[in-house]
């Protein structure tokens, strides 16, 4: 995999939620701290956990089709770059994702996953965020800085 491309450093992205997750546990176990009562959190971290699982895979779907789209030798257009959670978010993967987290965190009671969570989203947003977008530019020109100019990042 090329050290340079977007999907390696989605990889690192992805681990960093991974690595905030696991010291979020460790941080839990040592700190229990509670802060949602009891019978609300199991349903609202659910709901939130169902929500990301679905903007995830709504994302996998979109961007699956329209990189098939390229590689068939398609002509792209800022609408082919607009469909589903993609004309909302520019980062729908990552959004689903930290929510994942901050779903478990809220059906677990834990705090730390929580905060962990969105200590990760600011380290994919500063870091990781910057080059994979400066990769796109060069990768789609134009395009996909139109597509920038009307699309969020986060929401």
């Amino acid at each position: 995999m090329d050290k340079n491309s977007v999907s390696h450093i989605s990889s690192y992205s992805i681990s960093v939620f991974a690595v905030g997750l696991f010291f979020g546990v460790i941080l839990d176990i040592v700190f229990p701290i509670r802060f949602v009562s009891e019978p609300m959190n199991q349903t609202l971290g659910l709901i939130i956990v169902v929500l990301a699982t679905g903007l995830i895979y709504s994302a996998e779907k979109y961007g699956e089709k329209y990189s098939m789209d390229r590689k068939a030798g398609n002509v792209c257009h800022i609408d082919d770059m607009r469909r589903g959670p993609y004309k909302y978010t520019r980062n729908p993967k990552y959004l689903g994702l930290g929510l994942l987290l901050i779903g478990l965190g809220v059906i677990l009671n834990a705090t730390f996953i929580m905060i962990t969570s969105v200590i990760s989203a600011l380290v994919v947003h500063f870091y990781f965020l910057k080059k994979e977008e400066a990769l796109l530019e060069e990768r789609h020109g134009d395009l996909y800085r139109e597509y920038k100019s009307k699309v969020r990042k986060w929401l």
